[in-house]
């Protein structure tokens, strides 16, 4: 039993040392699915030969998402730009199932040929530093950064305020998406509330642009007339 529980430790393994890129991927993923189901719903709300398959954006998710399976149960009757996007839904597909297991595939190879160094050296004694420490450090030297480090820092998550940020923008952004589904269904009758939120959302987005424009400077791969 000991080699099935190794072979899981090294899958967790894989999984905390790529977890960023995997969040990254998820998200890609997540961007993929819902703009192809907006794609699909402009495409296809109004054709009554798939019997109100994708009339609104929930429908139109369920769908999109099997056919980023691989499956096309209804393709027969859709329009001709339904067609052209249900192609480029399978191009899309391929990538967004490949690079998750691509990622898992090259983590095992490496975590395999690290711990055979480590059992070849016998060097398995060097710890790192204790990350929070060094972030706790960065945070207090950063009380006497200039205003624009300051913002940088915390705008690109690289603190807990910042990282709460990265995530409540995330939630805003599912939010708005939920809000945008809603809003296609025929018995919803709250437009005024969308439309509030709607409103509310934008002025969200549009503070958090200018903090990050404001300060992107700091950073030296964005300063100057040669930055980024």
């Amino acid at each position: 039993e000991g080699q099935y529980f190794e072979t899981f430790t090294l899958l967790d393994d894989v999984y905390r040392l790529n977890k960023a890129v995997l969040a990254i991927t998820g998200f890609t993923g997540l961007f993929v699915w819902i703009s192809c189901a907006v794609f699909m719903f402009l495409a296809e709300s109004h054709n009554k030969a798939l019997d109100g398959a994708y009339s609104n954006m929930f429908g139109s998710m369920w769908w999109t998402l099997v056919n980023l399976n691989g499956e096309f149960p209804i393709n027969d009757d859709l329009t001709t730009w339904g067609k052209v996007i249900s192609c480029g839904i399978v191009v899309v597909a391929v990538g967004v199932f490949a690079i998750p297991t691509g990622i898992f595939g090259a983590g095992l190879g490496d975590i395999y040929e690290e711990r055979r160094e480590e059992a070849a050296e016998g060097d398995g004694d060097n710890a790192d530093p204790d990350p929070e420490v060094c972030c706790e450090c960065t945070e207090r030297q950063l009380l006497s950064a200039p205003l624009k480090e300051r913002i940088w820092y915390h705008m690109e998550g690289h603190s807990y305020r910042g990282r709460m940020i990265d995530r409540f923008m995330l939630v805003l952004i599912l939010l708005n998406v939920v809000a945008f589904s809603l809003s296609t269904l025929p018995w919803f009758h709250h437009e005024q509330a969308l439309a509030w939120f709607e409103a509310l959302s934008v002025l969200i987005f549009t503070v958090e642009f200018a903090f990050n424009v404001y300060s992107c400077v700091a950073d030296p791969a964005y300063c100057g007339p040669n930055g980024r």
